[in-house]
């Protein structure tokens, strides 16, 4: 999907908030995605996933919904603060917004990363997710809070 311009986002933006909330909840997301897509983006197909990582990673109060300065951060990468960017990727990998980041949820964030490579075996998988939990699991509770987390991502 090609970058849009502040303004064309916040057209698409307009239109997509039917209701004039200044937020949009997942579906609304997804039809701002779709309009601004291109034929080839729209067949690939793919939209259902990055709106919800779009909504995971910008949906700072978990309230399921993105309001248009979230998303121009987001887009635009105008957060320059690495403690707000390392929030953002605890957010992704914490898909059950328990405030850590169990076993399963870690082989998910390391798909995603590209850090899952096909060469390697789910054993060779499940057994990189056991070491990271050892070395970085510091009070044993077979998940990882925040600061495990940064420490891991330094």
């Amino acid at each position: 999907m090609a970058q849009p311009s502040k303004e064309e986002l916040k057209e698409a933006f307009k239109k997509a908030d039917e209701a004039g909330t200044g937020q949009l909840n997942f579906n609304q997301l997804k039809s701002l995605m779709l309009a601004m897509a291109s034929d080839e983006q729209k067949t690939e197909g793919g939209i259902d996933q990055i709106a919800d990582l779009i909504m995971k990673m910008t949906d700072i109060n978990g309230d399921k919904m993105v309001d248009y300065e979230e998303l121009v951060k987001f887009i635009y990468d105008e957060e320059t603060d690495p403690k707000e960017k390392m929030r953002e990727a605890f957010r992704l990998c914490d898909t059950d917004r328990d405030g850590f980041i169990c076993k399963k949820e870690l082989a998910e964030f390391l798909k995603l990363a590209g850090g899952d490579k096909e060469e390697e075996t789910g054993d060779e998988s499940k057994l990189k997710i056991v070491v990271m939990m050892a070395l970085f699991d510091q009070d044993g509770d077979g998940k990882l809070s925040y600061q495990e987390f940064c420490d891991m991502m330094e």
